[in-house]
Order: C-alpha cells, then sequence, then structure tokens
C-alpha cells in the first residue's frame, strides 16, 4: 500500500527482511502502514568536502512488538534494506528517493506503557562498504573508474548498484587491509570528481568533467507575493574556507606539483591546499587536477547554500522535482525577493535531506547546493 499525503502525492516505504545487504533485487515487504515518520539524507553540505555516510531514522508504530526484536518474528537483527518511494505527478509517477539499510532498533513506551514506538537507524552504502576490507590486492587497472569496479566486485558490491563513469589514469597499487570506502576515496581525490551515493542506492562516480557540460534541469523563481510558497530561499552565503590559492598534490613515489595565484594570494592572503599520495601516474597529470582545482577555488565564490521544498502543496510542479532530481542535478534559481535584491544563480545538488510524517501530513526535502562554475570538479 502507499499512504496519502496530499491528492496526488503518496509515499511508500518497503523493507527486505530476508534478504543480505549484498542483494541487488531483493524481495520487499510493504510496512507504510505501520511508519510514523522518517528522516533520511545522503551527499554533503559543503562543496568542498567528501560525503560523509548517509543515513536517518525511521519511527514505526509498535503497539502489537512487530518491531521489538525480543518479541518479533520478524529477524530484526540483520541489515535488512529499505527504500522509500515516492508518487507523484499528472501521471502520477513513481521513483525510489532513497535507499539504504536498517543499522539497528531502539523501543521505546510512553503514557506510562500503553504507547510503543520502534525507531530504525537507517544507512546508506557507504556505511556498509566501510566495513568490508581489502586483503591486500595488487591491483593493475589504469582508470579510476576501472579500479572502482575492481573493489566493488572483490566486496562483493553488485553491479546493478553501481554508476561508475570516471575516467582519470592511474597507476597499479595494492588495496592494503583497510576499508573498501577508504580505497575509493583515494580514486576520488585522484579523479577529482564527487563520490556519492545516489538516490536507488548506487554507488556513483562520475567522470571529473562530467558537470563541465550539464545544462540546467529545472528552474526554481521564488513568488514575494506567495504567502504560502512551495520552496524558500533563505541564505546567501560565502567563505573564506572555500578558497585556496595555491594547491599542491603529491602523488605516491612521484614529486609534488604546484598550481598557484598570487594575485588571489595578494588579495586574501596565502590560503595552501595539500593533497597527498594520489595514484596518478604522472606529474603532468597531478598538474592538470592542480590546474583546475586553482581554477576552482582561488575567488569568493557567493551562492545558495540550500533549497527547501515542500512537494505536498505542489504535487504536480515542485513533487515531481523532488521525485526526478538528484545529486549531479543542475538547477536554476530567480530569486525575486521584497528585500535584499534579486539574483539568478545557477547550482548543483550536492546533499538532498527528506523528512516525512504521516500524520500531520508533511514532505520536506531539503537540497543542499554549490554554484555551477567551469571547470567543475576537485574535492578534497
Amino acid at each position: 500500500m502507499s499512504v496519502d499525503l496530499q491528492p496526488g502525492l503518496r509515499f511508500r516505504f518497503d523493507v527486505a527482511w530476508n534478504d543480505g545487504p549484498l542483494v541487488a533485487n531483493p524481495t520487499w515487504t510493504d510496512v507504510t502502514a505501520d511508519l510514523i515518520a522518517v528522516d533520511v539524507s545522503r551527499g554533503r553540505t559543503n562543496p568542498t568536502q567528501t560525503a560523509p555516510a548517509g543515513g536517518g531514522t525511521a519511527v514505526f508504530d509498535n503497539q502489537d512488538g512487530s518491531y521489538n526484536p525480543l518479541v518479533s518474528n520478524l529477524d530484526l537483527l540483520v541489515p535488512a534494506k529499505i527504500q522509500l518511494d515516492v508518487t507523484t505527478g499528472p501521471n502520477a509517477g513513481g521513483a525510489t528517493v532513497w535507499r539504504g539499510f536498517i543499522a539497528g532498533w531502539t523501543v521505546r513506551w510512553s503514557q506510562a506503557g500503553k504507547r510503543s514506538i520502534a525507531e530504525a537507524s537507517l544507512v546508506d552504502a557507504f556505511a556498509v562498504l566501510q566495513l568490508i576490507f581489502g586483503g591486500g590486492t595488487l591491483y593493475t587497472s589504469t582508470t579510476t573508474g576501472a579500479r572502482a569496479n575492481d573493489l566493488l566486485d572483490d566486496a562483493g558490491w553488485p553491479s546493478a548498484l553501481r554508476n561508475i563513469g570516471a575516467l582519470a589514469a592511474i597507476q597499479q597499487s595494492a588495496h592494503g587491509c583497510s576499508p573498501v570506502v577508504d580505497a575509493l576515496r583515494v580514486l576520488e581525490a585522484t579523479e577529482g570528481s564527487f563520490l556519492h551515493v545516489d538516490q536507488h542506492g548506487r554507488v556513483a562516480f562520475p567522470a571529473v568533467t562530467t558537470r563541465d557540460s550539464a545544462s540546467v534541469a529545472a528552474t526554481f523563481t521564488t513568488n514575494p507575493a506567495s504567502t504560502n510558497p512551495h520552496f524558500v530561499v533563505d541564505e546567501v552565503r560565502w567563505s573564506d574556507d572555500d578558497l585556496w590559492n595555491r594547491i599542491e598534490i603529491t602523488p605516491v613515489d612521484l614529486s609534488t606539483v604546484i598550481a598557484e595565484d598570487t594575485t588571489s594570494q595578494n588579495n586574501y592572503a596565502l590560503r595552501t591546499l595539500r593533497i597527498y599520495d594520489t595514484l596518478h601516474p604522472s606529474t603532468s597529470d597531478a598538474q592538470t587536477l592542480a590546474n583546475r582545482l586553482l581554477d576552482r577555488y582561488k575567488a569568493p565564490r557567493p551562492y545558495v547554500p540550500r533549497l527547501e521544498l515542500l512537494p505536498a502543496g505542489d504535487p504536480e510542479g515542485v513533487g515531481v522535482q523532488v521525485r526526478d532530481r538528484d545529486i549531479e542535478t543542475l538547477i536554476r534559481v530567480e530569486h525575486a525577493g521584497i528585500a535584499g535584491g534579486t539574483f539568478t544563480q545557477d547550482l548543483f545538488i550536492e546533499g538532498v535531506q527528506h523528512q516525512i510524517t504521516a500524520d500531520p501530513p508533511l514532505w520536506r526535502t531539503t537540497w543542499a547546493l554549490s554554484p555551477y562554475d567551469v571547470p567543475q570538479g576537485g574535492n578534497f
């Protein structure tokens, strides 16, 4: 079943109780009728950071003890898969907006023991891959994407739960006794793109050039006359934490390369970013990334850091955007505020948070954003 938050907007929450975490297409059980609330996020909130493991909570009605590990017939002690689907729009189209795992349960009572709820702790793919260790394999693959697939193959990660497009050249190297995620982070630093988990639960690793040719997928124009907006722009931000005017990259077994901008250093003082132990096969490859990072971070970049959306109020407009847009999507914000001036800015979605309650019905989605500029890429 699914639950209507508003005419034309429904959600569904499924759990795969009987399949392990590495099963790509498990058997789902619909538990939407018991769901009280869910709050999940993934990606990053700052464009200069890597994505931590995503996660959140789901709260269930537990009056009959179904979600109490000491009572239930369900196997609540395994990292069961979960997925959150939303159906919206004029054609009632549905899509998964978050997929991950249950990592634990907490059962609580209230009203002198007359009321019970169960809270599931949720995590995404990165949390699982953080628990899988490499075994000293020497890899000879020559691109970041191929190496990522090698690592995920050895971890038993299903090919259906990957979206790998990275292409940077790399040197051969051994993956020692460390989490798979740590080895993927080295590849991320070498490629210069954004390693993340997408809405379908896939490990996504695009090429560093992917954003260079992006086109705007949706435009959000604020309306100062509206008393009940379905999306909100409440801040423009710039921080010198996002400014670097000297980039130093030291690949494994190679000398350090440097890219710097003296004009920026004179204006903002020297700000050095050092990146160690990348897998670039030559200093020229490392220099290309250093130059790219310098172009991106040598000057201030004020931007809208987030967009808050309320799809229940506009299921055929904002609801469709929440359903269809994900991390790496380029959007446009046109702000026509009563105060503070008007502006237009193109931004990439860097992180996604969904907050849903069944009663009272509420769906709030928040996109963390970063400014579009060419060339894109470069995380550290």
